[in-house]
C-alpha cells in the first residue's frame, strides 16, 4: 500500500480546520445577529410615524402661519426630512414643502407660501416640522386641497392614513353671538336653569364650540361648554349653583364670558354682567353612630366604628373631592370625653368618595372610621360628638353643629361607672380613612 505525501495531509488537514472555524464563525454570526435583533429590535420593519400636528381648516382670506408637524417615534431611523406634496381644488399640483427636524437652524427660500425657517423647537427629536401662510397658499382659490406627507431615509415607513390629509381653505370672518343674557341674577341654592346663546357664523364656516367663562375681571375662576341645540347657531348650557363653588357672594364683581370659536380658527365673545348671586351656607344633618360600642379585646387589638353625616349645600352638589383634610375646608367633627374639652384633630374629617366605609361616591352623605383602641385605663366611657361643615377657604361659611354620643366599653371590664377622664388626657380614638384603613394619630 502507498502512503501519501506528508504535505498533501498537511494541506487537507488545514483545509479541514478553515472549514470547520467558518462554519463555527458563521454558526456564532448567526446567534449575534439573532440576540442583537430580539434584544434591540435592530431589523426595524416599518417605522410608524404620526402627523401630529395639523389644522384641517385654513381661512383662505386670513394672513397667518399654521403649523404642521409629524412625529417619527423610533428616533433610531429619523429620516432625512418629510415632504408634503399639495394638490389643488382642480387636482393641479402646487409647489411642495419640506419638514425639518433642524430645531430652526437653517434659512428656507421656497416655496413662497412656507415659512422661512422650519419653526422647529428642538432638533433631532424625531418631531418635524414646517409653518405655511394659508392665504399665500390659496391665492385666491378656495376649496378642499390634498396634503401627501412622504417620508425619506433609509427604512421604509407608515403614516396614519396613509399620510393623507385634506385641507378646507375658505373665506371665513368672525363669527357674531346674536343673542346671550346680558345679566343674571342668582338666589341662594338657585334652581338650576338653561342659558341659551345664538351664534352666527359666515356662510362658508361652522361654529364648533362655545364656552362660558366665569370671570373676576382679571381670572377666570370657573369654566363651561354649552352643547349644540340647534344646527351650530343655538347653543344652551344647564346652569346649577355648584357653577359657582366656593365664590363668595358678589355684587357686580364677576361677570360671564360667551367664547365661540369656528372650524376655520375664528372667534367671537360677548359679556354678560354677573348683577348678583348669594353663597349658600351649608348645613349637616342626620348623623349616625351606634349607641354603644367596645374597644379592641387585648392590647394591641382595635374595633372599628363608622360614623356617617349629612351635608346639603347647593354649591357643592355632587363632589367627592370635598374631604376636609388638615386645615383645608370639609366636613370635619370634634370629640369631647367626660371631663375633657373638645378636641379636634387634623385628621378628624369624613369622606364622600365611595371610598370605604362611604357608600356611594357624591351623594352628600360623609362618612368615615372610628378605631377604637385597647386601653388598660379607659374602660367605660361617653363620648361627644358635634359634626360641621365648611364649605370654603377663610373666609367660608360654616354650618352649626350636629350633637351625636356614642358610649365606648372595654371588655373584660364591669360597665359600672363611667371611668374619670385621665389616660395621660388622650382622646383614646383615632380615625382610619380610606380601604387600606390608613390609621390617623391618636389623640
Amino acid at each position: 500500500m502507498s502512503k501519501k505525501p506528508k504535505g498533501q495531509k498537511a494541506i487537507r488537514l488545514k483545509a479541514w480546520m478553515q472549514s470547520l472555524l467558518f462554519a463555527l464563525f458563521a454558526i456564532a454570526l448567526s446567534f449575534l445577529s439573532c440576540k442583537q435583533s430580539t434584544d434591540s429590535n435592530a431589523a426595524p420593519g416599518v417605522v410608524q410615524a404620526q402627523i401630529l400636528e395639523s389644522a384641517s381648516y385654513l381661512p383662505a382670506n386670513v394672513d397667518e402661519w399654521y403649523t404642521y408637524r409629524v412625529l417619527v417615534s423610533d428616533t433610531r431611523y429619523l429620516p432625512d426630512s418629510v415632504r408634503c406634496d399639495v394638490t389643488d381644488p382642480n387636482g393641479r399640483p402646487l409647489p411642495s414643502f419640506m419638514l425639518y427636524d433642524d430645531g430652526s437652524a437653517f434659512a428656507l427660500s421656497t416655496p413662497a407660501y412656507a415659512s422661512p425657517t422650519s419653526q422647529d423647537i428642538a432638533a433631532h427629536d424625531g418631531q418635524y416640522t414646517r409653518a405655511i401662510n394659508s392665504h399665500l397658499l390659496a391665492d385666491s382659490l378656495t376649496g378642499n386641497y390634498r396634503f401627501a406627507f412622504r417620508l425619506y431615509g433609509s427604512v421604509p415607513y407608515a403614516l396614519d392614513n396613509d399620510g393623507l390629509l385634506t385641507v378646507s381653505l375658505q373665506n371665513a370672518g368672525p363669527c357674531l353671538i346674536v343673542s346671550y343674557p346680558h345679566d343674571s341674577v342668582f338666589a341662594e341654592c338657585f334652581a338650576a336653569e338653561t342659558l341659551t346663546v345664538h351664534v352666527a357664523p359666515t356662510e362658508a364656516d361652522q361654529v364648533d364650540s362655545l364656552r362660558l367663562d366665569l370671570s373676576d375681571g382679571s381670572t377666570i375662576v370657573n369654566q363651561a361648554q354649552f352643547v349644540a341645540s340647534s344646527g351650530d347657531t343655538i347653543w344652551k348650557l344647564l346652569l346649577s349653583p355648584a357653577f359657582f363653588g366656593c365664590l363668595p357672594s358678589a355684587q357686580n364683581t364677576y361677570h360671564f364670558d360667551y367664547v365661540a370659536h369656528t372650524l376655520f380658527g375664528e372667534g367671537c365673545t360677548q359679556t354678560g354682567n354677573v348683577a348678583s348671586f348669594a353663597n349658600g351656607r351649608p348645613t349637616v344633618a342626620n348623623s349616625v353612630m351606634p349607641d354603644t360600642a367596645y374597644r379592641g379585646a387585648a392590647p394591641g387589638d382595635s374595633n372599628l366604628i363608622v360614623a356617617t353625616v349629612q351635608l346639603h349645600d347647593c354649591e357643592l352638589t355632587g363632589s367627592t373631592t370635598f374631604v376636609g383634610a388638615g386645615n383645608e375646608p370639609g366636613v370635619k367633627f370634634d370629640s369631647y370625653r367626660d371631663g375633657n374639652p373638645w378636641s379636634h384633630g387634623p385628621d378628624f374629617f369624613l369622606r364622600d368618595d365611595g371610598a370605604a366605609p362611604d357608600a356611594v361616591a357624591g351623594d352628600g352623605i360623609y362618612s368615615t372610621w372610628l378605631k377604637l383602641l385597647y386601653s388598660d385605663s379607659l374602660f367605660n366611657n361617653l363620648y361627644y360628638f358635634r359634626f360641621y361643615a365648611i364649605d370654603c377657604a377663610w373666609p367660608g361659611d360654616t354650618t352649626a353643629f350636629v350633637y351625636d354620643s356614642v358610649r365606648v366599653l372595654q371588655p373584660g371590664h364591669a360597665p359600672l361607672a363611667a371611668t374619670p377622664g385621665h389616660a395621660g388626657g388622650r382622646l383614646g380614638i383615632s380615625v382610619a380613612q380610606g380601604p387600606l384603613l390608613r390609621s390617623a394619630r391618636s389623640q
